[in-house]
C-alpha cells in the first residue's frame, strides 16, 4: 500500500488514506514486517496467519502472537485506527491535545485516552544518544506563577519547590533532550550536562554560576542576560528559549499541570515533536517513524501509577 507523502495532512485526507480497520492494520504489519511476518518472541519467520483472525502461530517457539504482540498496543482494545489518529494529532497538535479532547474525538472514556497518550509518550522517548558539535543548554522552572496562587497556597521564598526544574540541551540543528532534574545545584546540573553531551563539544549558555566549572570539559561561552545580551556572533540560547515558550505555553494551556511523576514524559513528548516531528518531515512518514518506535516499548497501567 503506497501513501501520499506530502508534508501536511488534513484530517480528512488522514481519514482517506486508513479508511478503516483493515487498511490501519495493514500500514502497521507493513511497517513492523517489511520482509515478511516475524514471530516478535523468537524471530522466526516460519509464522501461519490463523484463518478469520488477526492472530499468527509460530511455528518456532509454538506460541500465538498478534500486530499488538511486544508493543505499545499490547491488551488495548481500542481499535489500532484510532490509535494511529492519536499519533497523527499529538504531532500536529503544537502544544498538544489533552485526554479529554482526544477521548471526545475517539469516542473513548477520559481514563483510556489518559492511558494511551502515556504510552504514545513513552515511545518518544529519546534514545539514550550523546549530543555533540554545538549545544545550547539552560534551566527552566515548570509551575504556576506564586502572584496567580491563592494567599494559602503562596510557597514566599521556597517558590522553587512548588516548580518542577528541567535542564535543557539543544544540539543546533540535532536532538533536544528536556530532562527533569531534582535541584538546580550545580553538581547536579554538571553531572547531567556530562552525561549528555560529548567533552570537547561546545556549549553555549546563560551566566549562570551553575555552569563556571564547564571550561575543565568544553569549549564554553556564555551571553549575559543580565545586561540584556542575548547574541553575540554564534554565542546564544535563544534556540532552547524558544522550547522553553512551548513547554510553558503546553503546561498552561492545555495540561493545565503536570505531576513530577509524569512531567518526563510530557517534556518528551515536546522534545520529540520539534525534531522527529517537525513540520518540514511529510506527516506520513511522522506516523510511520512513531509506529516503528511503538514497536519497541510497553507500559502498563500498573506501572504507569504506580507510586
Amino acid at each position: 500500500m503506497s501513501y501520499v507523502e506530502q508534508d501536511t495532512l488534513s484530517v480528512f485526507d488522514f481519514f482517506e488514506m486508513l479508511p478503516d480497520e483493515r487498511a490501519a492494520i495493514d500500514f502497521i504489519e507493513a511497517t513492523r514486517w517489511p520482509d515478511g511476518v516475524v514471530c516478535p518472541r523468537c524471530n522466526s519467520a516460519r509464522t501461519k496467519r490463523i484463518a478469520d483472525q488477526e492472530r499468527y502461530n509460530c511455528n518456532g517457539c509454538r506460541r500465538q502472537f498478534s500486530i499488538r504482540t511486544g508493543t505499545v498496543f499490547e491488551r488495548s482494545r481500542i481499535p489500532l485506527r484510532k490509535w494511529l489518529y492519536a499519533m497523527y494529532v499529538i504531532q500536529t497538535a503544537r502544544k498538544g491535545i489533552s485526554s479529554i479532547q482526544l477521548s471526545k474525538e475517539l469516542g473513548i472514556t477520559q481514563k483510556s485516552a489518559w492511558f494511551m497518550l502515556h504510552r504514545i509518550r513513552e515511545a518518544m522517548d529519546p534514545d539514550l544518544e550523546v549530543l555533540d558539535g554545538v549545544v545550547e543548554v539552560d534551566e527552566a522552572y515548570v509551575g504556576g506563577r506564586e502572584k496567580n496562587k491563592h494567599a494559602r497556597k503562596k510557597l514566599g521564598k521556597e517558590w522553587i519547590k512548588g516548580k518542577q526544574i528541567v535542564l535543557g540541551m539543544r544540539e543546533r540543528d540535532g536532538p533536544i533532550i528536556l530532562r527533569p532534574i531534582r535541584s538546580g545545584e550545580k553538581a547536579v546540573i554538571v553531572d547531567e550536562i556530562l552525561l549528555t553531551i560529548a567533552k570537547g563539544a561546545t556549549i553555549y549558555t546563560d551566566e549562570a554560576r551553575a555552569y563556571f566549572a564547564l571550561p575543565l570539559w568544553y569549549t564554553h561561552e556564555t551571553v549575559s542576560h543580565a545586561i540584556g545580551e542575548y547574541v553575540r556572533g554564534e554565542v546564544t540560547t535563544n534556540g532552547l528559549e524558544s522550547v522553553w515558550a512551548i513547554v510553558k505555553r503546553a503546561h498552561k494551556g492545555v495540561y493545565h499541570s503536570w505531576s513530577r511523576k509524569h512531567g518526563g514524559r510530557y517534556l518528551n513528548e515536546i522534545a520529540y515533536r520539534l525534531v522527529e516531528g517537525n513540520v518540514r518531515i511529510p506527516m506520513m512518514t511522522r506516523i510511520r517513524t512513531l509506529t516503528r518506535r511503538s514497536f519497541e516499548v510497553q507500559l502498563t497501567y500498573k506501572e504507569l501509577t504506580h507510586e
